[in-house]
């Protein structure tokens, strides 16, 4: 079973690091010219990235079948 996946876009992330700071399980970092980057190990696809960022940079996925 596949799971649901979320992923920054980075044309639209600014770095601000409002999704790393509210990331419950530290699942979310900065990489190298200030774009996030979700670890998709550590991610519960909680939302909070989602809900915080005011770039819509997040992108939710659903799992593929």
């Amino acid at each position: 079973m596949h799971k649901s996946k979320v992923s920054i876009d980075p044309d639209r992330c600014v770095g601000c690091g409002a999704c790393i700071i509210n990331c419950p399980v530290n699942a979310i970092s900065m990489m190298t010219g200030w774009i996030s980057s979700i670890n998709q190990e550590k991610c519960i696809v909680c939302g909070k990235c989602l809900q915080i960022c005011h770039r819509d940079a997040p992108i939710y996925a659903l799992p593929k079948r």
